[in-house]
């Protein structure tokens, strides 16, 4: 690991006397995110959690002040977006359930969600259940 991400990032294994306060908590928390992943069945991702030595960095305005120094700021000069009307790139999409179901074959078991946490999994529940209501 690069020397630069040292400080927004803290060993897992804290001396004894502080760890001794925290332990509960942290094995709480330890177990919520072990729990998730198998509950989800991304066992590769839980094994690597047991395993890592790393927690995640610490909540404190240092932690964000490193962070903003190693990621750029949007440009100033970005274009805004070009008006959709009459141009052919902007052409409605349209997708059929085969198109949705193969795409979501294509993803690994145990992919993980995007920023609403819903995995490949609970869509491809959705469709089906949503394939099972319209033919009734």
């Amino acid at each position: 690991m690069s020397s630069d991400l040292q400080p927004t990032v803290q060993a897992h294994h804290k001396p004894e006397n502080t760890r001794s306060a925290n332990k509960s908590t942290e094995d709480r928390k330890l177990a919520a995110v072990v729990t998730k992943e198998l509950e989800t069945g991304n066992f590769k991702a839980a094994i690597r959690i047991i395993c890592s030595s790393y927690t995640p960095a610490p909540g404190r305005e240092e932690t964000l002040k490193a962070l903003k120094t190693k990621h750029l700021s949007p440009a100033t000069d970005r274009r805004t977006p070009c008006d959709p009307d009459g141009n052919p790139r902007f052409e409605p999409l349209q997708v059929t359930k085969e198109d949705v179901q193969k795409a979501l074959r294509s993803f690994p078991a145990g992919s993980s969600g995007g920023p609403d946490e819903l995995t490949p999994q609970h869509v491809s529940w959705l469709v089906q259940l949503t394939s099972a209501h319209c033919t009734r």
